[in-house]
């Protein structure tokens, strides 16, 4: 069987790092599984898929949400049997390329509960689009579930597929350095990036209510700053890390 996986691009984020972990376990298993990206981003992510032996595509340098993807992904679409979509633009150009016309199946994954499209005057652009697919794998129920509110008509397409886990990365996985923190305090780990639908506030304000624990906060985004602030109103900042640094 001949798989291709489609995304945005493969810069850091949860979507592209579960086609950074999926597309090599399809190949050491006898599939001929191809990454495309719409956007070369030249991240460790893709050169970490070449090394592991993914054939990485694109569509040659075009912007994103230029409608000139479509005929460059039309051409791709020919040489696979399935395809697998990350992601919006990506979800709609695959669908404009006519992939589900092309002799190919088309699935797509909805990563999150909410996105930018949950607009009224959006709504009729996913009524059209999502029943184009003939699956749509939701991450956990309450994303199959706000999906299944926001486009009734799909429910009977959506299919719960939690996200897997590598695990030989976390059993090679090495000590964090924990000397500056005291002797005996709890340890918590979130990992998420700083985005509003991760609601990290929530998070500071509970660690507001445990003295004994510190918080390690794994990513980054826009709201790092506002976040930053926040631990330092709420007298938590010498509790948290974001990464290397403090947050």
């Amino acid at each position: 069987m001949r798989v291709l996986q489609v995304i945005d691009s493969l810069r850091i984020g949860g979507a592209e790092v579960l086609v950074h972990d999926l597309a090599p376990r399809l190949v050491n298993r006898g599939v001929d599984c191809a990454a495309l990206v719409l956007s070369r981003s030249f991240s460790s992510l893709e050169s970490s898929l070449e090394t592991a032996g993914v054939r990485l595509l694109d569509t040659g340098g075009i912007h994103l949400y230029s409608p000139r993807q479509v005929p460059a992904l039309w051409r791709r679409l020919q040489d696979f049997d399935l395809v697998h979509v990350h992601l919006f633009p990506a979800q709609l150009w695959a669908i404009l390329a006519g992939g589900w016309r092309s002799g190919c199946t088309l699935v797509t994954t909805e990563h999150n509960t909410w996105n930018a499209r949950r607009r009224w005057w959006l709504r009729p652009l996913d009524a059209a689009m999502y029943p184009q697919y003939a699956r749509i794998a939701c991450n956990s129920q309450a994303t199959a579930d706000e999906l299944a509110r926001w486009c009734p008509h799909i429910k009977n397409k959506l299919r719960i597929v939690p996200n897997g886990i590598p695990l030989e990365v976390f059993a090679k996985a090495k000590p964090a350095d924990l000397d500056g923190l005291a002797k005996g305090m709890l340890r918590a780990v979130f990992v998420g990036r700083f985005e509003p639908q991760k609601d990290h506030a929530t998070l500071l304000r509970a660690l507001a209510r445990v003295p004994p624990v510190h918080l390690f906060l794994l990513g980054d985004g826009p709201l790092r700053g506002e976040l930053k602030q926040q631990a330092c109103d709420l007298g938590v900042s010498q509790r948290c890390s974001a990464g290397a640094q403090g947050l």
